[in-house]
């Protein structure tokens, strides 16, 4: 219901062919919701969670493997052979063979090196992804129940991790939705040795690291945080485009305000990497330097445009993506200013192109940053938006209803060219 009222009302100030004249500029405001996420992306105003995200429903949260394993072995855990290969995991290559060194290895009471937990918490990532992506439900089940496994093996061998290691495990076991997310930042959050090691961890994976925890809503302490913004930076040039797009995202989403030295280092560093940007991060870079205010310089803006314009006209777009990059450009104020003719006709190009299968609340952002950009579409891109409009309007099955609410006869005529219809409609 709040995405329709907000479509009916981004309707009711839509230029268009259907209203006698064009309405000002309605004033910005920031409360539509970023879907510039991977996963699922927010705005900053979301609240910060630290409760366990639930399971799907009717998933099985023991398999009679593991049952009959845990049965087993009330006795106590069997001995070890002295000649046990720890890294034995990685040649696992069933469900059933992972379960059972979770079993051995995670749940048993006996210390194993520190710099077995990141891979082993990255392998059973790998394996649910792959997983997911085949469309394998069945394998997906298994692998929840071996998630709490990891969770128990990276509690109980988490004191001796390194700072690397330490940060590994974060971004491995962030990605699972079965892990607590305050376990994660568990992990990290309490080790001084950690904040003190950070040096060694490559700016990357510092990057990443955020990535997950502002996904999963979860804010570190101000003395890990201070850390991380410390080491970034110092390591700001090494960092690709994509990764300081997702680090101002993050940064954004888990409510840190930045220096000014250290914007003015991070701007210059996208400055040099805007080239690199695909749709997601464009959208990310732009909807974070909106919300914190930015005003980047000309150099900054002409390569966005110039970087934005080349992948709406080479990249694959889909709408959360192009919802998501629309959204970012219209909280820059100053873009609208300076974008080229072929970045605004490449951008209704992309955008008319996604129109009719849009959600309703990806059409309501579209509809708005257009507004706030001043695009100006054509009776084409108009007429499609319409059509879009009403169909997510009306209720489905509308029957007779659709032929009193439908957009005029000659919209079909416009979408054909002809502009001589759509002016006399006005």
């Amino acid at each position: 219901m709040l995405a329709t009222s907000l479509l009916s009302r981004h309707l009711c100030h839509l230029p268009c062919i259907f209203h006698p004249a064009a309405p000002a500029r309605s004033a910005r405001h920031r409360t539509t919701v970023c879907h510039c996420s991977s996963n699922s992306s927010s705005s900053s105003s979301s609240s910060i969670r630290s409760t366990t995200p639930d399971l799907p429903a009717g998933m099985p949260m023991e398999s009679s493997a593991l049952a009959s394993d845990r049965t087993a072995g009330t006795a106590g855990p069997a001995p070890l052979a002295p000649t046990l290969d720890p890294y034995s995991f990685s040649s696992c290559s069933s469900l059933s063979e992972m379960i059972g060194w979770f079993q051995q290895h995670g749940l048993s009471k006996r210390e194993l090196q520190p710099g077995l937990v990141a891979p082993v918490a990255q392998k059973v990532v790998d394996l649910w992804e792959e997983a997911s992506a085949q469309d394998q439900p069945m394998a997906v089940a298994h692998l929840a129940e071996i998630a709490p496994m990891a969770i128990a093996f990276s509690l109980h061998n988490s004191t001796g991790l390194k700072a690397r290691a330490a940060v590994q495990c974060t971004i491995a076991l962030g990605k699972l939705p079965a892990v607590d997310p305050t376990f994660v930042l568990s992990l990290v959050e309490p080790a001084a040795g950690v904040r003190q090691g950070l040096s060694t961890v490559p700016p990357t994976e510092l990057v990443s690291m955020l990535e997950v925890l502002a996904g999963a809503r979860v804010r570190p302490g101000n003395a890990l945080l201070g850390a991380i913004m410390s080491e970034l930076g110092a390591g700001m040039g090494q960092l690709p485009g994509p990764a300081l797009a997702s680090l101002l995202w993050a940064l954004v989403v888990l409510g840190v305000k930045p220096t000014a030295t250290w914007l003015e280092s991070h701007e210059a560093a996208c400055r040099a990497t805007l080239q690199e940007l695909g749709p997601q991060h464009l959208g990310r870079l732009a909807w974070a330097s909106g919300r914190l205010g930015l005003s980047p310089g000309p150099a900054w803006l002409a390569g966005f445009c110039g970087a934005s314009s080349h992948a709406l006209a080479h990249a694959r777009w889909d709408g959360s993506q192009l919802c998501g990059f629309m959204e970012g450009c219209a909280e820059l104020p100053a873009l609208g200013a300076v974008a080229t003719q072929l970045w605004r006709q490449e951008l209704l190009k992309v955008s008319g192109t996604l129109l009719p299968s849009l959600s309703a609340p990806h059409l309501v952002t579209v509809l708005r940053a257009v507004s706030e950009l001043q695009l100006h579409p054509g009776p084409h891109w108009l007429c499609v938006a319409w059509e879009r409009a009403f169909a997510l309007l009306l209720p489905p099955g509308g029957g007779s209803g659709a032929s009193n609410n439908a957009p005029p006869a000659n919209s079909s005529s416009s979408r054909n060219g002809s502009s001589s219809s759509s002016s006399s409609s006005s």
